[in-house]
């Protein structure tokens, strides 16, 4: 595995979303994105005991999907991390369309090609309904996944 994908990969850190409804918002799952690892194990001790009301995810920038999704996996394994969706950017799905498999997890890729290693991958957990719908995005992509009637994910790479 490539060292600077590795680094890459270790520097999560945890963040929460919301949904804003006209008469309410509610507190939205807690996702893993980068940030500098000097944190990641105090941030997910601190995803580990916080309770989610939606999904839980983890979101990074792969680079290049089919040569680092081992070690993208070992991450997830390393800090027992059982996540309900996650979305890999910069996935260079152009120089080889096939998507890793991944146990548990359906799979659905972008297909809107605005630059050579620009796609979003997503792995949701095959028991969970879900439908992606991949919205015109110049210069990127744009990938909106539905959960029910209630929650959506925007996921973009620009």
């Amino acid at each position: 595995m490539d060292e600077d994908i590795g680094d890459e990969l270790d520097q999560i850190s945890v963040s929460e979303s919301a949904i804003c409804e006209v008469e309410q918002t509610k507190l939205m799952p807690h996702f893993l994105v980068p940030t500098m690892p000097m944190e990641v194990d105090r941030e997910i001790k601190q995803l580990k005991n916080t309770q989610s009301v939606g999904y839980d995810g983890v979101c990074t920038k792969v680079i290049n999907i089919n040569e680092n999704f081992d070690g993208f996996t070992v991450l997830l394994k390393r800090h027992d991390i059982d996540c309900d969706i996650s979305i890999l950017t910069e996935s260079w799905l152009v120089s080889d369309p096939l998507l890793p498999n991944l146990n548990g997890y359906s799979s659905y890729a972008t297909t809107k090609h605005a630059l050579q290693n620009d796609e979003i991958v997503v792995y949701p957990k095959s028991d969970i309904n879900i439908t992606f719908e991949e919205p015109t995005f110049l210069e990127g992509n744009c990938l909106v996944m539905k959960l029910g009637h209630e929650t959506a994910i925007i996921a973009i790479y620009h």
